[in-house]
């Protein structure tokens, strides 16, 4: 129980230090800063634009689809260096704009520790009402206005953001970076097989600790020494070529107890990453098989001619995960905080438990409903025809995604 209350108050310490590196011609690394690469994403949207709006940036329009005009090179490179700004922007700012956020709250106060709680729940509430708005405005706008407007409406959006975001700078708190987590787990590590001969001392009080140079890294308080994983506790036994000739300690073959016990945190949490590609997996095919499946169904709304768009299924997932994400903080947190006495209403552990319950059920309808329509295309001889429509409602692949939406509410949030 300590040393889970250990790792929830320091958060691990091994996230995202707000900082991306970048290889220089010389090889050497520079970080550049997670919201310094913000522009790149406006710039990348701004390209993009411009080229959907001039005709000269784009081939010529082909209704026919019959012996149509190919993109020039010039224009494919307005294209891919648009997508590369873009990527390079996503790249920077998503790992770590959520950690960045969540060093706003001041943990060490009492009341603080709920509120941060509330701040993923609704970060992925507002993220999913962009999702929603993407799917639904954008598209409608490109397919009835034009990509002028389509890709304009998401590049005005992002510069107001980025506006908003440079306004409030001078009220964020932003803490020093402390270098690279992966270079400290590796530089346990090494120190760890150099000294894999060493025996472990009995008082393990005389591991070797410097507060000074975990100053950067411990902002939230330095980890407890836990008794997990001993063969990494080596890495802290002090010989006498640990030192540099100025006195400072050779990262490389001297590590603190803080930086092994931040190891150890990774360790422990490796298998709830690996469990989260099983979400993953189970949810990859609403993107790609479902939609196969909506596209052999029946797509009319009641009587009339209007055929729901097989991709915009997805939205029906969102509205389930912003409907139930209310619905969570609002009634289900009140009513378990009765029971549990914790602040969150249940834990983070057994949030994402119910998010994998969640999914197995979202599985298994996706294979029942499969083997409806399987059904339903034999009794009507239909199985050999790929391009027949089946005489079943697409609205059958509903139930699945809405319990999808409700899984990613417990196991995508308790992962942030």
């Amino acid at each position: 129980m300590e040393m889970e209350m250990e790792m929830g108050k320091n958060n691990v310490e091994a996230k995202s230090e707000k900082e991306n590196e970048i290889i220089t011609k010389d090889g050497k690394t520079k970080k550049l800063g997670g919201f310094r690469t913000m522009p790149f994403i406006f710039l990348g949207l701004v390209i993009i634009t411009i080229s959907a709006i001039l005709p000269s940036f784009r081939p010529p329009p082909c209704p026919t689809q019959i012996n149509c005009v190919p993109a020039s090179n010039s224009q494919l490179w307005v294209l891919y260096i648009s997508l590369l700004l873009t990527s390079i922007g996503s790249g920077g700012i998503r790992p770590c704009v959520v950690m960045f956020a969540a060093d706003q709250f001041d943990m060490s106060k009492t009341t603080v520790g709920n509120r941060k709680w509330n701040f993923f729940n609704w970060y992925y509430f507002s993220m999913g009402m962009a999702t929603l708005m993407a799917l639904t405005v954008v598209v409608f706008v490109q397919d009835n206005v034009g990509w002028g407007w389509g890709l304009g409406i998401p590049t005005i959006s992002m510069a107001i953001s980025l506006v908003a975001f440079i306004a409030g700078s001078c009220w964020y708190l932003k803490l020093k970076p402390g270098g690279s987590p992966l270079t400290r787990v590796a530089q346990v590590i090494a120190s760890a097989v150099k000294k894999r001969k060493e025996p472990i001392p009995n008082d393990l009080k005389i591991l070797y600790e410097n507060k000074e140079l975990d100053t950067d890294i411990s902002v939230n308080g330095r980890l407890l020494h836990t008794n997990q994983f001993k063969w990494l506790d080596k890495a802290a036994i002090v010989t006498q070529d640990n030192f540099t000739k100025s006195n400072q300690p050779n990262l490389w073959r001297l590590a603190t107890v803080h930086r092994i016990e931040e190891v150890k945190s990774i360790i422990r949490i490796l298998p709830i990453w690996s469990a989260g590609i099983l979400l993953v997996t189970s949810s990859s095919h609403l993107s790609s098989f479902t939609i196969q499946q909506a596209r052999s169904m029946d797509r009319h709304i009641f009587t009339t001619s209007f055929e729901f768009p097989p991709a915009s299924l997805s939205i029906f997932s969102i509205l389930t995960m912003l409907s139930t994400l209310v619905l969570y903080e609002r009634l289900f947190v009140p009513f378990a905080r009765r029971f549990t006495g914790n602040p969150s209403g249940i834990t983070t552990l057994q949030r994402m438990g119910l998010g994998f319950a969640i999914n197995i059920l979202s599985t298994l309808v996706s294979a029942l409903v499969e083997i409806k329509r399987k059904q339903v295309a034999a009794n009507h001889e239909l199985l050999d025809d790929p391009k027949a429509m089946i005489p079943i409602s697409v609205f059958w692949l509903v139930p699945q995604y809405c319990i999808h939406g409700l899984a990613e509410v417990f196991m995508n949030v308790g992962h942030l």
